[in-house]
C-alpha cells in the first residue's frame, strides 16, 4: 500500500487487489500480463488450462478433461506417447501401428478390450511396430539377420 493505494501483485487487480485479472489465474501454467495469460511451453487456452497434447475430452464444468491423449497415453512436451496397443497422434486408434510395418504379425488376443493388440516381429526386426532393423541394411540382401539370444 502506497499512500493509501494498493499496488497489486502481478495478475491481481481492484481497489483491494482481490480480483484475479486473468482467466483462471493462468492455471499456474503461465504468466498474467495486463489481463492476458501468456502460457508456458506445453500449455494453451485462455487461462493456460489445456496442455498442448491432443485428445482431450469435451470440456466439463468449464474445465477441460484432464486426461490428454484420449486416456490412452501420456503427454510429453506436447506430444502423445501412446500405451501399447494404441497409436495415432492423439492415441485414439486401436490395433497395431502401421500393420507392424510389414515385418511382423498383429496379434489381439482380446479384441473386445481396446488397446490389447501388439506386434510380434519377424527375426531381425524390433520395436512396437516392427520398424527397427536389427541388422545394418538387413545384411544388404547377402546374408541372414539372426536375432541375438535373450
Amino acid at each position: 500500500c502506497i499512500d493509501g493505494v494498493c499496488k497489486c501483485a502481478v495478475g491481481m487487480s481492484g481497489l483491494d487487489c482481490s480480483e484475479d485479472s486473468c482467466y483462471l489465474h493462468c492455471s499456474q501454467n503461465g504468466i498474467c500480463v495486463n489481463g492476458s495469460c501468456y502460457c508456458h511451453v506445453g500449455w494453451m487456452g485462455k487461462g493456460c488450462e489445456l496442455d498442448t497434447c491432443p485428445g482431450h475430452g469435451q470440456p466439463n464444468n468449464n474445465h477441460a478433461d484432464s486426461t490428454p491423449c484420449n486416456g490412452n497415453g501420456i503427454c510429453r512436451s506436447g506430444v502423445c506417447q501412446c500405451n501399447l496397443g494404441w497409436f495415432g497422434y492423439d492415441c485414439s486408434l486401436n490395433g497395431c501401428e502401421n500393420q507392424c510395418s510389414g515385418h511382423g504379425v498383429c496379434y489381439n488376443p482380446t479384441p473386445w478390450i481396446l488397446g490389447s493388440a501388439q506386434c510380434f516381429c519377424e527375426n531381425g526386426w524390433t520395436g512396437t511396430n516392427c520398424s527397427i532393423d536389427l541388422c545394418p541394411k538387413h545384411c544388404a540382401g547377402h546374408g541372414r539377420c539372426v536375432s541375438p539370444p535373450l
